[in-house]
């Protein structure tokens, strides 16, 4: 009877230890997709950074633009120009051209902030799922410590 006993004792601590193994295995596969979106998300993150900044330069252009239009206005109202020769057709144009690029650059810069608030949304799930599998390892690594004590101790 001890030595079923023993037996069946040897066989539970070896399938808890194949089990243990094979979740191991598995947090590490995990592992590797985190660490492969991590990376994609660094990769979209320098993306959106740059984007941000082309996006800057752009604003900084059409503001630029449109202080000149401004200014040269504001000279031909000085010299006395009279109100129906202020705008050239050029200026219209550049004018229309400017408000285009005004309302494309606002949507750009909407759909840029989506994406960052997506990537942190990202980010933060990848940080929990981490720290989830940083428990798993833990508890997993405290179990086979506890099994190597366990067989240390039946050996002596």
């Amino acid at each position: 009877m001890f030595d079923e006993f023993n037996f069946d004792s040897t066989q539970g601590k070896l399938q808890q230890h194949r089990a243990n193994l094979a979740r191991l295995a598995e947090i590490q596969d995990e592992l590797k997709m985190l660490v492969q979106a991590r990376d994609r998300l660094l990769r979209d993150l320098t993306t959106l950074k740059a984007t941000l900044e082309t996006h800057r330069q752009a604003g900084s252009v059409i503001r630029l633009r449109a202080m000149q239009i401004l200014n040269r206005l504001a000279k031909q109202v000085e010299e006395g120009i009279s109100e129906s020769q202020l705008l050239s057709s050029d200026d219209e144009r550049l004018i229309n051209e400017l408000d285009a690029s005004r309302i494309q650059l606002e949507h750009d810069v909407d759909l840029t902030e989506r994406r960052l608030k997506i990537a942190q949304f990202e980010a933060d799930s990848l940080a929990q799922m981490l720290e989830d599998l940083e428990d798993q390892v833990a508890e997993i690594a405290a179990d086979l410590d506890g099994e190597e004590d366990n067989f240390l101790n039946e050996r002596h």
